[in-house]
């Protein structure tokens, strides 16, 4: 098989050879979701760890996932240019939600943070990695070098999916910043006032969801589907691009496979996490609280 840095030229405009072989590659990302169901190491966010090689939590996830939509709208707009071709309408709309979507994750969702862990330097070069191979792929295929198979039908269904996905993501990850800030909120406190806080009659918190160790904040995240999974942002990703996939049609190798190493990489850390709040929360946890997929995982 060439080298793939011998094709690094070939990659604005992305060339078909280079497209198939970046294509090959990425049908093995899988893997290192096998790899991550062998450990809990995974350093960032709440499974963070201090180190010497840890980057700033917004500004990692930033510089991490900002590429992937200025990638997919570049290689996508090349290619189109190169086989002078115009892009129809399903095309453009599945690049313009592939851009909301990032647009969100990239820069409105981090900037909204209050807080936001440090990031090994490690899974920044993955997530790099990954915002790279992804869009390019997605946007070659969108450019050209694919085709919408799907009917009318289909194709409004699979939009319709992913807008249910993604205001599903962008309602728990509002949750989730509402607990940080509350996490936030305590953490400012003497550890004595933090337990007052908390036990207070008042005070908005059941303190069943509040574990106070070493002077940090932790809280069980209730509302929404936290009541059947621990994840419910992930799970709504993947319904997200589900529909993508949907409205894209069968033939569209490179979103299949987005879906599938999206899922293959997320579930071992939604089964992490899971663990990592028995660690935390013992019993006090709830029971029947799946991991990120209602009622099955």
């Amino acid at each position: 098989m060439p080298s793939l840095i011998s094709h690094l030229p070939d990659i604005l405009p992305l060339t078909l050879p280079t497209y198939c072989l970046l294509l090959s590659i990425w049908k093995w990302f899988p893997i290192f979701g096998c790899i991550q169901l062998l450990t809990d190491y995974y350093p960032t966010g709440k499974t963070s760890f201090s180190s010497p090689l840890n980057l700033p939590g917004r500004h990692a996830w930033i510089t991490m996932e900002l590429p992937s939509p200025i990638w997919l709208l570049v290689t996508s707009l090349s290619v189109s240019q190169h086989l002078s071709l115009s892009l129809p309408l399903r095309n453009r709309i599945l690049i313009a939600i592939y851009l909301v979507h990032y647009s969100n994750r990239a820069i409105i969702g981090p900037l909204l943070n209050p807080t936001m862990s440090p990031m090994h330097i490690l899974i920044w070069l993955i997530g790099v990695g990954f915002n790279f191979i992804n869009p390019v792929l997605i946007g070659g295929w969108l450019g050209g070098y694919g085709k919408i198979d799907s009917s009318t039908p289909q194709f409004l269904l699979g939009i319709a999916i992913w807008a249910i996905g993604f205001i599903g993501n962008l309602y728990h990850e509002k949750l989730l910043r509402e607990i940080r800030a509350h996490s936030n909120e305590l953490g400012k406190k003497s550890d004595e006032d933090k337990s007052r806080a908390v036990n207070a009659k008042d005070s908005g918190y059941d303190a069943s969801d509040v574990r106070i160790v070493d002077g940090r904040v932790y809280m069980i995240p209730r509302g929404g589907l936290f009541k059947y999974i621990w994840f419910p942002h992930y799970f709504f990703e993947w319904v997200e691009w589900a529909g993508y996939a949907i409205a894209a049609g069968s033939s569209c190798t490179p979103v299949i496979l987005f879906l599938l190493n999206e899922m293959s990489s997320m579930i071992p850390r939604a089964l992490a996490g899971k663990r990592w709040y028995k660690q935390k929360f013992g019993d006090k946890m709830p029971k029947n609280r799946k991991a990120a997929i209602p009622f099955l995982l």
